[in-house]
């Protein structure tokens, strides 16, 4: 009883939906669904299913057969440290509560062993899943719109770090080999989510 008469009960306004206002939380549930249904919908530019799935099917591939250790060359504390400095301190921390600010002020020996443990992830073609955790946050916005409920991800930040390293050395390979050709234009946005390692994380 203590519990419920000092949570704070927050209501939700009424919702600004194609045809006005809805107070009723039915009306409001219908307004949340096609608000989402609109915000995740399909590309509709023409694409092939069939190169889809051959896609797929060479990277789960590659996974299952490539255990060799990679051959990526390793990153040295001044470009960890250069991607440390573009780190935007208001931005807040995900799971593991390190602050941006907090990473702007490593000493030069955190820094090394920060260093190493990226290269090592790298040898091992391994993205260890804490980085991949998030925590999912309610935006502070104008609570009267329906895509104002849509929630953040918040990242961690040595994820973050982790795949800026990865996304510069999968352009540098690109580049060398001329894997990208020159018709292609616009944004390439490559994931860091494939990048994990078939085999467990090395042991210290």
């Amino acid at each position: 009883m203590a519990r419920k008469l000092t949570k704070k009960y927050v209501s939700i306004p009424p919702i600004l939906g194609p045809r006005g206002l809805v107070f009723s939380c039915a009306d409001k549930a219908d307004v949340f669904r096609d608000a989402l249904e609109e915000s995740f919908q399909e590309n509709t530019e023409p694409f092939d299913d069939n190169f889809i799935e051959k896609v797929e099917n060479e990277i789960e591939d590659f996974f299952n057969v490539n255990n060799d250790p990679s051959s990526a060359p390793p990153s040295p504390p001044a470009e960890i440290l250069t991607i440390i400095a573009k780190l935007n301190i208001r931005k807040t921390s995900g799971p593991d509560k390190i602050q941006n600010k907090a990473l702007k002020l490593l000493t030069p020996n955190a820094l090394i062993f920060l260093t190493k443990i990226i290269n090592k992830c790298l040898t091992f073609n391994y993205f260890t899943s804490r980085w991949k955790q998030a925590n999912i946050i309610k935006p502070d916005k104008n609570p009267k719109f329906p895509h104002s409920y849509r929630p953040i991800s918040r990242l961690s930040s040595l994820g973050k770090i982790y795949g800026k390293v990865l996304l510069k050395k999968i352009n540098n390979f690109c580049d060398t080999n001329n894997i990208i050709p020159r018709e292609q234009f616009g944004t390439i946005q490559l994931s860091t989510n494939f990048f994990v390692s078939p085999i467990p994380p090395p042991k210290e």
